[in-house]
């Protein structure tokens, strides 16, 4: 590593937060914060690039020793199901976390790779920060169409822009749900969303 140890700290340029940058020790908080989510952001797009490289195809064949019973194999998120089985462990050996948190690691980085990149992006850029993942990860990932979950996206990340003040995640939960079809916010958001995308 190179140069001032604390040039993580120094804030973007661009996408600045939503009540402004503050000064002294509350403006190296922010800064910090949008490293975290940058460096998330990296860690998950590093995550889904790895497991590219472990492609199922590689694996034993359902029945032969050794490989993973055609019971778990079933129970694996249909995300999961093109990587090698031996990917969760790797990751959970490089990570020093469990098999199980690494099999959630994987499954919602690929989630976020495959399903939700603006998302990825948005978090990458520090319009939103981790704690916004798991209402799309859980209301917008499973949208099926492609170019509908595309909109929704748009859509979502457009009205947390146009806000111009913080959007917590359960704000960004209450926009969510103005999409989802069947689901109803217990409160609407400030500048609701359409319902365009989720009727279309």
């Amino acid at each position: 590593m190179t140069g001032s140890s604390t040039a993580v700290l120094d804030p973007p340029a661009a996408t600045p937060p939503g009540v402004g940058w503050a000064s002294g020790p509350l403006g190296e908080v922010q800064a910090a914060s949008r490293e975290i989510s940058r460096q998330t952001a990296r860690r998950y797009r590093a995550i889904a690039a790895f497991a590219a490289t472990r492609p199922a195809s590689a694996d034993r064949a359902q029945g032969e020793p050794g490989a993973m019973s055609a019971e778990r194999w079933a129970a694996r998120a249909a995300v999961l199901r093109p990587v090698s089985e031996w990917a969760t462990p790797e990751l959970a050996i490089a990570l020093d976390v469990s098999s199980q948190r690494a099999e959630d690691e994987l499954e919602r980085a690929l989630l976020l790779d495959q399903r939700l990149p603006l998302v990825l992006d948005a978090l990458e850029a520090g319009v939103l920060h981790p704690g916004h993942l798991w209402c799309l990860l859980e209301h917008v990932a499973p949208i099926a169409d492609d170019a509908l979950r595309t909109r929704v996206q748009n859509e979502l990340l457009d009205w947390m822009g146009a806000r111009h003040r913080v959007t917590t995640p359960p704000n960004s939960a209450t926009g969510c749900a103005a999409w989802w079809p069947g689901t109803t916010p217990a409160t609407p958001p400030a500048t609701s969303p359409t319902r365009s995308a989720a009727a279309a």
